[in-house]
């Protein structure tokens, strides 16, 4: 009784003081960046609020900073408020190009904030990458991940930047691969797969030197990633492959993907390794069901279409149960969310072991599709 009593936190005189619009309009530059990533820290909402420090930002904007800048598109991309119009009156002349105190760190952590608000401008990124090119060197290792992540979310692959970025990962593969972890490789490997940067030597590098020796180090989910940023490349650089059969043996020895594996994890990597035809590991192929059947209930219509698509391509003794398992109840709790494109993954899964669906399912699908 008591706990369900207790009275939630009360804000401080600071906190008040931030998140008042009527106190915002008179902010400096340096205060209004630092409500707004308070703001943003603390998940705050609310219209009036975010539309006063946006007019306030341009109020202010010739005496904004980089860090300014840096700190106020944190606050807006860690409460989700996309004010498009805003960014771009912000960026049209960045703080950057006047500020002795610029850090490349500090347009690192633009371009991450503004791709995790789907900014994607191009001249954006063009001015940020053409400011920190000359200066990756004195980045930390997940700065440059990061760095190349959002330019690739934000389609900018064929600025220098990224061949710089490769280049800087090949050399700290060779001097320092210690300082490359498992979640800096996972997220540059995904980012430059989503470039189709198919550089061989900087795939070697990371792959034969960095990850290949620290296999256990890696969790499922940072595997998956490297798995499904292989496939994307795979035709390009062919000997990247063989990652795969090191991940697939130290998963089938441990019972990792039995044990961590989540939906999300299960569907990437049973549809990467029957797109890659990699089907003669039958430890991996029935961990893949045996994991799936455990948590079938879990599965997102995506997800459950990769994986049961992908099933009849990876012979073991547990597929059968698996298809039917779906059959029999996951499909029905994920129909009417499938794609048309789903659906035929499905329903061809469920045709390869002669699956009978109950009429129920079997009419819902039928008005699903007509």
């Amino acid at each position: 009784a008591q706990a369900r009593g207790k009275k939630p936190a009360e804000r401080s005189p600071l906190e008040n003081f931030q998140v008042d619009p009527r106190e915002v309009q008179h902010m400096a530059p340096h205060v209004l960046s630092a409500a707004v990533s308070s703001a943003g820290s603390s998940r705050h909402r609310g219209d009036a609020l975010w539309r006063a420090y946006s007019d306030r930002a341009l109020a202010v904007q010739e005496r904004l900073t980089l860090h300014d800048l840096r700190l106020m598109l944190k606050g807006f991309a860690d409460a989700s408020v996309r004010d498009g119009a805003l960014f771009h009156k912000l960026l049209a002349a960045p703080p950057w190009r006047n500020d002795a105190q610029a850090s490349p760190r500090d347009l690192c952590s633009i371009a991450v904030n503004l791709a995790k608000l789907n900014f994607t401008d191009k001249a954006a990124f063009r001015g940020i990458g053409a400011e920190v090119v000359s200066h990756l060197k004195v980045l930390e290792a997940m700065d440059l991940a990061s760095l190349a992540n959002a330019f690739s979310r934000a389609g900018c692959c064929e600025h220098p930047v990224v061949a710089a970025l490769a280049a800087e990962f090949r050399v700290r593969a060779s001097s320092s691969p210690k300082e490359l972890t498992p979640a800096v490789v996972a997220l540059a490997l995904t980012s430059f797969a989503v470039c189709l940067h198919h550089d061989a030597d900087l795939w070697r590098a990371l792959l034969d030197d960095v990850v290949a020796p620290r296999i256990p180090e890696y969790s499922v989910t940072q595997g998956a990633l490297i798995a499904n940023s292989v496939a994307r490349c795979a035709d390009a650089i062919p000997e990247s492959r063989s990652i795969l059969d090191a991940f697939a043996d130290h998963w089938v020895a441990t019972g990792a993907l039995e044990r961590s594996a989540n939906p999300e994890d299960l569907a990437y990597l049973a549809n990467t390794f029957a797109r890659l035809k990699i089907s003669s590991n039958a430890g991996l192929n029935l961990a893949f069901a045996t994991a799936a059947l455990q948590q079938l209930s879990h599965f997102s219509a995506w997800q459950l279409a990769l994986l049961i698509g992908a099933l009849p391509h990876l012979p073991s003794s547990g597929r059968e149960a698996c298809l039917l398992a779906a059959a029999g109840g996951a499909f029905g709790d994920v129909l009417q969310d499938c794609s048309l494109g789903h659906l035929g993954l499905l329903v061809g899964a469920f045709g390869f072991v002669r699956a009978s669906l109950a009429p129920p399912l079997a009419a819902a699908l039928a008005a699903r599709i007509s």
